[in-house]
């Protein structure tokens, strides 16, 4: 069916989005019940004829949408175009984050179906659902900008904790054994570590990189996946140990 008639299909018909945390349930008040009402009042004030109010209960809003029970229902009729609008009492409802909601959002807008949050009053297909539009991009963005910085401090006291980041140098190799925050211990390879300082002396020596890899071929140094030597690998393992 091609998107044209999966929008005719769906036209005027609308399907609600209801889920609720145990948590959620007890301090917030706005239960299972109280979220399908205020979804079936909106569906009667748009003219929408509502198909069905799909529940999630118990289930947390850091799971992604189409991995719920309920949420993946959702997703299907979507994608099948039997709907031309999704209605959620909350925003939250939906997910906690803005940059999984604003992929959702934009899938549903490049198919014809509208999102209908109560709680902030926006309709996607409105001018105030542009706004929104811009301003979920915003936060989005925003909320992207904040992983990248908590992954960047994460790896900068990894590496201050004495972790090896990456590929393991050749010299060493991780191990099976973890330590006490949980991460791999890398362990010296003897025969390898060996092989790198012959490398150095011999750049260090002042020989070129051509001579440098004849001299390790003809006293038989292994590499590390026992292949052959080439310049570009005794470089590579050059720039790390003096790096």
């Amino acid at each position: 069916m091609g998107r044209k008639a999966q929008r005719q299909t769906g036209a005027g018909r609308a399907v609600g989005y209801i889920r609720v945390s145990t948590a959620a349930q007890a301090t917030d008040g706005l239960s299972l019940d109280a979220q399908r009402s205020r979804i079936e009042a909106a569906a009667l004030a748009g003219g929408l004829e509502l198909v069905g109010v799909v529940v999630d209960g118990g289930v947390s809003g850091s799971v992604a949408l189409a991995d719920r029970p309920g949420g993946g229902q959702v997703v299907a009729m979507v994608e099948a175009g039997q709907v031309c609008a999704v209605i959620v009492a909350k925003l939250d409802r939906l997910g906690r984050s803005a940059a999984d909601l604003l992929t959702t959002v934009q899938g549903w807008e490049r198919r014809g179906v509208a999102l209908q949050a109560l709680d902030v009053g926006v309709d996607t297909t409105s001018a105030a659902g542009r706004v929104f539009f811009g301003m979920l991009s915003v936060f989005a963005e925003f909320e992207r900008g904040q992983a990248s910085e908590r992954t960047r401090a994460g790896l900068l006291q990894a590496k201050a904790e004495g972790a090896t980041l990456g590929n393991c140098p050749m010299g060493m190799v991780r191990t099976d054994d973890v330590d006490a925050h949980g991460r791999r211990v890398v362990a010296a390879v003897p025969a390898q570590q060996a092989a790198v300082a012959r490398i150095v002396a011999l750049r260090n020596g002042g020989r070129g990189w051509r001579e440098v890899v004849e001299t390790l071929t003809a006293e038989g140094v292994p590499t590390a996946k026992g292949g052959a030597w080439n310049e570009g690998t005794a470089w590579r393992i050059y720039q790390r140990a003096v790096a």
